[in-house]
C-alpha cells in the first residue's frame, strides 16, 4: 500500500506509476473542525483541526 497526496500533477503521475507496478494506492480523508475566537487585541483568530477519517483507494 502506498499513501500518495500533494500536488495534483505529481500525485496523478505517482498513482499511475504505482498502479502500473500493481501497488495499491490510497489517500487520506479528513474532517475539518473550526473554531473562531477573539484574542486580547480584538483580533479574530480561527483555529482549524483536521481529524483523520479514513483511507480511500485511488480508482484505476
Amino acid at each position: 500500500m502506498v499513501l500518495i497526496s500533494g500536488d495534483f500533477g505529481a500525485a496523478f503521475n505517482m498513482v499511475n506509476f504505482c498502479q502500473n507496478l500493481g501497488l495499491l494506492c490510497v489517500y487520506a480523508t479528513t474532517k475539518r473542525e473550526c473554531a473562531e475566537s477573539v484574542n486580547e487585541k480584538g483580533e479574530l483568530v480561527k483555529t482549524s483541526i483536521f481529524r483523520h477519517v479514513r483511507f480511500r483507494e485511488y480508482e484505476k
